[in-house]
C-alpha cells in the first residue's frame, strides 16, 4: 500500500536520486495541475498539462535523471481542505463538464474538447444506440494526494493514472464509434491496465483499475464486439466483488453512484450479450 502522506525520515541512500525525485514530484503536481485546468474549462491545457505529465514521468521511469523540467510551466494548484484530509494517495475528482451522452453540447475550439454537456456528477449513463440499454461511463478524474509519498518503485502506477486521465479527455471528446478520439482513448486505457497488470494491482488503484477497465467495455459494448465485452465484465464484476467486500477502507474510492452504475453494466449488458446469442 501507498502511504499518502510522506515520511519525515530520509534514507541516506536517497541522496543520489533528488533529481528523480524532484521530476516525480512535478511530474504530480503536473498531472494535478491539469485537473485544476478542467475545472476552469480548459481542456486543451488540462491535455498538455497530463502529457508533459507523463512524459517526464516516462523518462524517471527510463532512468533518465534530466527531464529538464520548467518549474514555471504549470500553476501550484490550490486544494480545498477535504483534499489534504484525505486518507488515499488518488483522489477520484467529479469536473464539470465531463459527461457521456450521445447529444454533442456544440462546437470548440479545443482539439481534445469536451463535446457534451456540462454535469457535476462523476459518471454519467447514456445510450450507445437507441435501442440499446443505458451503460454507465465512470468520469472521473484522478488527483494525486499534496502529500503523497513519492517512491521510485511506484513510477508504473503514476504513469498509469496519468493514462487513464488522459484517456478520459479523449474518450468524452469522442462522437461516433471506431472515430479518432475513440481509438486513441481505447490505446490509453489499455496501456494503462497493462502497467497495472505488470505487477498485483496494488488496493490503492483498484478505483483506477476499475474506472479503465469499465470505460475500455463501454467502448467495446458501443463497437458491438461482444466477444471482448463479455470477457471484460467477467474480469470487471470479478474485481468488483473483490473491492466491494473489502473493509479496510478501499471500497469506498467508489460512491453509491458509482457502484450502482457499475454494477448495473455487469448484470445489464451481460444480459443483453446472452440475449443475443441466444
Amino acid at each position: 500500500m501507498m502511504s499518502p502522506i510522506a515520511s519525515e525520515n530520509k534514507d541516506p541512500k536517497a541522496a543520489s536520486s533528488i533529481t528523480i525525485m524532484d521530476d516525480l514530484k512535478c511530474a504530480l503536481l503536473l498531472n494535478n495541475a491539469g485537473i485544476g485546468a478542467l475545472m476552469e474549462g480548459q481542456r486543451r491545457r488540462a491535455f498538455e498539462l497530463f502529457r508533459n505529465a507523463f512524459d517526464i514521468i516516462s523518462s524517471c521511469a527510463a532512468g533518465e535523471e534530466d527531464c529538464k523540467v520548467d518549474p514555471l510551466g504549470y500553476q501550484e494548484v490550490v486544494y480545498p481542505a477535504s483534499v489534504y484530509q484525505a486518507k488515499v494517495p488518488f483522489i477520484p475528482v467529479s469536473v464539470p463538464g465531463i459527461k457521456f451522452t450521445t447529444e454533442a453540447a456544440g462546437n470548440s475550439d479545443d482539439d481534445v474538447s469536451c463535446q457534451r454537456s456540462a454535469t457535476a456528477c462523476g459518471g454519467t449513463y447514456y445510450r450507445n444506440q437507441p435501442q440499446q440499454a443505458a451503460a454507465y461511463t465512470f468520469g472521473k478524474v484522478f488527483l494525486f494526494h499534496p502529500m503523497l509519498e513519492l517512491e521510485r518503485d511506484c513510477v508504473d502506477s503514476f504513469r498509469a493514472v496519468m493514462l487513464y486521465n488522459m484517456a478520459l479527455l479523449y474518450h468524452n471528446a469522442s462522437v461516433n464509434p471506431h472515430d479518432e478520439y475513440e481509438a486513441t482513448a481505447l490505446a490509453l486505457y489499455e496501456t494503462c491496465l497493462e502497467l497495472l497488470e505488470r505487477d498485483d494491482c496494488p488496493d490503492d488503484l483498484a478505483c483506477v483499475y476499475i474506472g479503465a477497465l469499465n470505460n475500455t467495455i463501454q467502448i467495446h459494448h458501443g463497437r458491438a464486439d461482444l466477444a471482448t465485452t463479455q470477457t471484460l465484465l467477467d474480469d470487471l464484476g470479478t474485481i468488483l466483488r473483490e473491492t466491494l467486500k473489502r473493509k479496510d477502507g478501499h471500497q469506498h474510492f467508489l460512491d453509491d453512484q458509482d457502484i450502482h452504475g457499475l454494477l448495473l453494466n455487469v448484470t445489464c449488458q451481460r444480459a443483453l450479450i446472452c440475449a443475443a446469442g441466444a
